[in-house]
């Protein structure tokens, strides 16, 4: 992936994102889970995967003090997990960052053609009115408001060429549960615990994921009583989700009353490979012993071993999925052609000196795998494009 960006997008140091990797692990304490720890739900997959010949491995997460107390999708109750909170924004305060909590930016402001601070808002409450303030840059402006946020604020500052906004990619993705005749309680370990990337050449990657049952009952079979009967039986649940490297765009849009505006279609071929993955899913699934598999496909309710194959092969519409989107990235994409790119290799946006993009808003394509270590190395690299054009005299053409 990171050679294809080098070589079709000019991004030359795509190549060399290890040492960044590496630093951000670091930082974050990134540790491969324990398969004794992982939990039920995680190790039936990795049986499965193993009983199949395909390869996968425990997910390395960046939780180093994780003790497995199953709280992960309300939020580590410890900050085991390496958030944002707790790893790189105490950092940069301990550098000298002012953080401002309850700001919008609501435009980047430009002059002579170079970006020179951010206009911002406060909103008010029923003890003070609203207020506008601005910020000067006195180097380099950076906006990392992600794949929505920062095209919004660009177009809404009418800044950026015809690729703002353009290139949206969401990782789509959907839960295959199962039923097992043993007891899984898959509540019990870490949400996110085992990878099978056997299928990655055709954009599929799985992940072990379970989730509470608030959340996870939504890809139980049935409605009604037949529905409550599956909630009930939910400690013999197991679940893998799949997620595509999707080919297919979106766009994201500013409307007229300053609210955004988003779209997004799957196309048949990626369709099809959803329809692949869920069928790989079940296949994981009935080699770790399951009994039976719910594709959370319209019309098709259970799965049982003997299905697959005519699965596969049924004529599957993209409406009949059901599927979410998890890491919008590529809606200010770099190249270095403006005719392919909001952005150019260094981060800056095209068309507007001292403006950079420091987000997943920068990835030409859609990534195989979660996305957040890639943000990170990008964002360094873009970083020390920054300081350096800080620590060079503005030239005449730069200068507002």
């Amino acid at each position: 992936m990171l050679d294809d960006w080098a070589a079709g997008f000019g991004i030359d140091w795509a190549r060399d994102l290890e040492g960044d990797f590496a630093e951000a692990e670091d930082m974050l304490r990134v540790q491969r889970l324990d398969p004794e720890r992982m939990g039920r739900n995680g190790q039936l997959a990795m049986e499965g995967a193993a009983a199949l010949g395909v390869s996968g491995g425990p997910i390395a997460r960046n939780a180093g003090a994780c003790v497995q107390c199953s709280s992960c999708p309300l939020g580590c109750p410890i900050d085991a997990k390496r958030g944002m909170h707790v790893s790189y924004l105490p950092r940069a305060v301990a550098a000298g960052a002012r953080l401002r909590a309850g700001v919008e930016v609501r435009r980047v402001l430009v002059e002579g053609g170079r970006a020179v601070g951010v206009e911002c808002r406060v909103a008010g409450d029923g003890n003070r009115p609203a207020s506008t303030f601005t910020v000067r840059a006195r180097h380099a402006v950076v906006v990392a408001a992600g794949a929505f946020g920062t095209p919004q604020l660009l177009s809404r500052s009418g800044l950026g060429n015809d690729a703002v906004g353009a290139n949206l990619h969401i990782h789509p993705a959907c839960w295959v549960g199962a039923r097992y005749p043993e007891e899984v309680r898959g509540w019990e370990g870490v949400m996110q615990s085992y990878y099978v990337d056997g299928w990655e050449a055709q954009g599929i990657l799985l992940e072990a994921t379970f989730t509470p049952l608030a959340f996870g009952g939504a890809w139980l079979v049935g409605s009604g009583a037949e529905h409550q009967r599956a909630m009930l039986d939910y400690p013999h649940m197991g679940s893998i989700g799949v997620q595509l490297t999707d080919r297919s765009a979106g766009r994201v849009r500013g409307a007229g009353d300053g609210s955004l505006r988003i779209s997004y279609g799957l196309d048949r071929a990626d369709a099809a490979r959803v329809v692949f993955g869920i069928a790989r899913a079940a296949e994981v699934h009935f080699a770790a012993g399951a009994a039976e598999v719910y594709p959370n496909v319209a019309g098709v309710k259970v799965l049982r071993p003997d299905d697959v194959a005519s699965f596969e092969a049924a004529r599957i519409k993209p409406a009949d999925l059901r599927l979410e989107g998890f890491h919008p990235m590529g809606t200010a994409r770099i190249a270095a052609d403006p005719r392919q790119g909001a952005c150019a290799p260094d981060g800056s946006l095209h068309g507007t000196a001292g403006l950079y993009v420091a987000d997943a808003s920068l990835f030409p394509t859609a990534l195989g795998v979660n996305p957040m270590m890639t943000i990170i190395a990008f964002a360094k690299q873009v970083g020390r494009r920054v300081a350096g054009a800080a620590e060079r005299p503005l030239s005449a053409v730069d200068r507002p």
